[in-house]
C-alpha cells in the first residue's frame, strides 16, 4: 500500500511538472517546430510564444511561406495575446479555393517585423495535419496489443510517445500527451 502512494505521489508530481513545462511559451521555434516534420493533432494548434523574443502584434508576426499547387502562397498567422493560431483550413484555402490535403511540404517559417524592417527566416518543416479521430484509433489498437503482452501504463505511454515521434515527427507535446491520456484511460 506505502508502494503504490508513493508512486502515485510520484506520478502527480511528474504530471503537474509536465503541465508546467507545457504551459511554458516558447523561446525557440525553431527548436519547438524542428526541421523535419511537424504534425498537427487535429485542424488547429495554438502555440504560446516568449514576449521577449517574438512580440506578436499586428506590425510583428509569425509568417509561413509555402507552395500549394504551384502557387506561391505566404500567409500571416493569425494569433492570440501571443499566441500563434495555426489553422490548416485557412492555410489551404487561397485566393477564394479550398485545396484539399494533409500537408504542405517545404514550410519556411519566418518572424516579420514591419517596424523595423526585418524578416527572420526560423526554420522549415513539412506541415502535416493529422486527424485527431483516426489517431484515437491507431492508438487504441497499439494500446490494446501492448495489454495483451501484459504491458502497464508507463510502457504504453513511452512506446505510444516513440512510435509517434518516429512516424509523424514532431508535434505538440500538449496535444500528443492529451491523445494518448485520452486513450489510456479508456
Amino acid at each position: 500500500m506505502k508502494k503504490k502512494a508513493i508512486i502515485l505521489l510520484f506520478i502527480l508530481v511528474l504530471s503537474f511538472q509536465f503541465k508546467l513545462l507545457a504551459q511554458q511559451p516558447v523561446m525557440d521555434l525553431r527548436e519547438y517546430l524542428g526541421t523535419m516534420d511537424f504534425t498537427v493533432i487535429g485542424n488547429v494548434i495554438e502555440i504560446q510564444l516568449d514576449k521577449s523574443v517574438y512580440p506578436l502584434s499586428s506590425q510583428s508576426f509569425i509568417v509561413l511561406d509555402y507552395m500549394l499547387d504551384e502557387k506561391h502562397v505566404s500567409k500571416k498567422i493569425g494569433f492570440k495575446g501571443q499566441s500563434i493560431v495555426i489553422e490548416k483550413d485557412k492555410l489551404f484555402f487561397v485566393d477564394s479555393v479550398i485545396y484539399e490535403g494533409k500537408t504542405l511540404p517545404q514550410v519556411k517559417v519566418y518572424y516579420h517585423n514591419q517596424t523595423a524592417l526585418q524578416t527572420d527566416f526560423i526554420t522549415r518543416i513539412n506541415l502535416n495535419f493529422l486527424d485527431a479521430g483516426k489517431l484515437l484509433r491507431e492508438f487504441s489498437v497499439i494500446r490494446d496489443i501492448l495489454r495483451k503482452n501484459d504491458k502497464n501504463n508507463s510502457y504504453i505511454n513511452q512506446f505510444i510517445k516513440d512510435y509517434f515521434n518516429e512516424i509523424y515527427g514532431t508535434t505538440s507535446e500538449t496535444q500528443l500527451k492529451s491523445m494518448i491520456d485520452q486513450v489510456l484511460n479508456q
